[in-house]
């Protein structure tokens, strides 16, 4: 009896571990994109289907948007933690913390990964400089002086939260493509 367990072992089909299974669907659904974070720094990243769901709080109708293989009429959609863009040319995820761009290498939409990139990058070194600047003003200046502290505080006014700065740069670049076209 000891003989027919060990022979009944032996052809019992070896099954996949999880992990290698995990694996597997992992790259199935792997696309290239473009990651600029609020801080400004870019990078290009291989993430999966559900990785973006999770990561942004979208659903898979909503990440089908941004397909560049399909044909979606435009739409800016608004869901509770990001905001889907599809116009024309350019397709993003927008979040408060970072903005994604499925393929960034399209030659179609190079410019306006440029000015994503140099754009964002450029108004957080802006901000950084606009909190130290408020941070140097004096907080007891008289009352005779309070008209240019008010002035002061309108130059270095708080900026645009970024969600909206890269709402702006995807609205301009596709302004800017329809001009050229016109």
């Amino acid at each position: 009896m000891g003989d027919q367990i060990e022979l009944n072992r032996r052809y019992i089909p070896r099954l996949p571990s999880q992990t290698q299974t995990q694996s597997k669907r992992k790259g199935a659904g792997a696309r290239t994109w473009l990651v600029v974070s609020k801080l400004g720094q870019v990078s290009v990243e291989e993430l999966g289907k559900q990785t973006v769901m999770r990561r942004t709080g979208i659903t898979a109708h909503d990440l089908r948007v941004v397909e560049p293989e399909l044909s979606y009429p435009a739409a800016v959609l608004r869901r509770e933690r990001a905001v889907v863009v599809n116009l024309e040319h350019v397709k993003a995820i927008v979040t408060a913390e970072e903005v994604l761009v499925p393929n960034p290498r399209d030659p179609r939409i190079a410019s306006f990964v440029y000015d994503l990139e140099f754009k964002l990058s450029a108004d957080f070194s802006a901000t950084m400089t606009r909190e130290k600047a408020m941070e140097q003003l004096p907080t007891d200046t008289p009352p005779e002086a309070s008209g240019s502290r008010r002035e002061a505080k309108m130059r270095y006014s708080k900026p645009l939260p970024f969600e909206f700065r890269a709402l702006e740069i995807c609205l301009q670049s596709v302004c800017k493509s329809l001009e050229s076209e016109v």
